[in-house]
């Protein structure tokens, strides 16, 4: 499971349990909206997963359309299906002194095979 904090100001936080309707995703960032009284981009501020390094390489993305939504709900699906070895696999490929964004995140995770730790 991929889990997003996201806010507008970064004052308060909503929870996003991922993957989830658009329009689940939506509403939660009218309540950061209207929580927040700001208008504000919604942001990602903070993450948990079993990719720990996501964290960095979300951090600040703006929830500002569709397709951000759909490649997220993409990305959780994708940590989902993986085993224990696939979570080491993307922890190990994603860079840790550059900051990448969402694409290339999602295309590193498509790219991680069913494998053993053995590998």
């Amino acid at each position: 499971m991929l889990t997003l904090y996201i806010s507008a100001s970064g004052m308060s936080a909503v929870r996003l349990d991922l993957p989830m309707s658009l329009d689940g995703m939506k509403q939660q960032m009218e309540i950061v909206r209207t929580k927040e009284q700001s208008n504000r981009p919604v942001l990602i501020y903070g993450t948990e997963s079993q990719i720990p390094i996501l964290r960095y390489h979300l951090q600040s993305v703006k929830l500002d359309n569709d397709a951000t939504l759909q490649k997220l709900n993409q990305l959780a699906e994708t940590i989902d299906g993986m085993n224990a070895a696939g979570h080491y696999h993307l922890s190990k490929s994603l860079d840790t002194q550059f900051q990448q964004n969402l694409d290339d995140v999602l295309r590193i995770a498509a790219h991680i095979k069913p494998a053993s730790l053995a590998c």
